[in-house]
Formats: structure tokens, C-alpha cells, sequence
């Protein structure tokens, strides 16, 4: 079934949606631990995502289908898509965006136990060049991930 996407800035409207898209992937993910209850969530995303970051949103028939946040020094902070919605090319789409509208070099982490993250990252070109034990607020191993233009 095929589906239209259109990508747009984000705005502030947005960000409840984008914050229920985390929530939801924090809680279908076992190994994830929910440092913040869900409502603080969606005040972290009104205030810190929406004011100091760049935020693509993918809409499907006026809902958020996923969404990317970019930052000023060339990263891309978080790429979520809404479960109803993976493994449409909703991903790829706001990846691809967010290459373009960083240029050059883009960087992002992701945790090591996030196998489906990795697999996409690295088919989209995404290289390691780093691994952590856990220098997160969740101290879980993560993985620095580089794409150069």
C-alpha cells in the first residue's frame, strides 16, 4: 500500500507527537530504561527540541509519521519513526533531508543493542568511528556513527 509523505520543518505544535513517538519506542524496547516519565518526555521535546534544534517532521495524512532533530554542529540527535509507519521509507526520507541540510560530515549515536538502528545507519553509508561503555544518561554502550558527503 502506498502512502504520500511530505517532510516539513517542525513546529512547536509538533513536538507532543514527536515526544509520543519516543515514548512508545522507549516502551516496546526492553533493553531501554525509562529514565523520564512519559510527560516529561513531551516537556523536554516542547522546550529543548523545539527552541534549539532544527526538527524535520514526516506527515502522513496530517500525522506525524517520524521525525529527525538536527543540530547547529552537525548532528542528528534523534530519527524516530512511529511504529504503525516503519519500513515505508519514512527513515530513509528524513535521513536523506537531514544529509542534505547538514552538508559535508554528519554524525549521530546510537546504542549498541539497537541492532535495526545500526543495520539502516549503515546501509545509508554511516560508518563507526567510536564505541562507548555507557557516557549516557542511560549507561548503556553506544557507538558513534560518521557519513561523509
Amino acid at each position: 500500500m502506498s502512502i504520500t509523505v511530505s517532510l516539513r520543518v517542525a513546529r512547536s505544535q509538533d513536538m507532543a507527537a514527536c515526544a509520543g513517538i519516543v515514548n512508545a519506542w522507549i516502551d516496546e524496547t526492553p533493553w531501554l530504561p525509562r529514565l523520564h516519565a512519559p510527560e516529561s518526555v513531551v516537556k523536554h521535546y516542547r522546550a529543548e527540541f523545539a527552541e534549539n534544534r532544527r526538527t524535520l517532521v514526516a506527515v502522513v495524512d496530517s500525522a506525524i509519521a517520524g521525525f529527525a532533530t538536527l543540530s547547529r554542529d552537525g548532528f542528528v540527535t534523534a530519527l524516530h519513526v512511529d511504529g504503525k509507519f516503519r519500513r515505508r521509507g519514512i527513515g530513509s526520507l528524513l535521513l536523506t533531508r537531514s544529509k542534505t541540510e547538514i552538508g559535508g560530515q554528519v554524525r549521530l549515536w546510537t546504542f549498541q543493542a539497537n541492532q535495526p538502528a545500526l543495520d539502516f545507519f549503515t546501509r545509508h553509508g554511516f560508518v563507526e568511528t567510536n564505541r562507548t561503555s555507557g557516557d549516557n544518561d542511560e549507561n548503556l554502550p553506544d557507538i558513534l556513527l560518521e557519513w561523509q558527503s
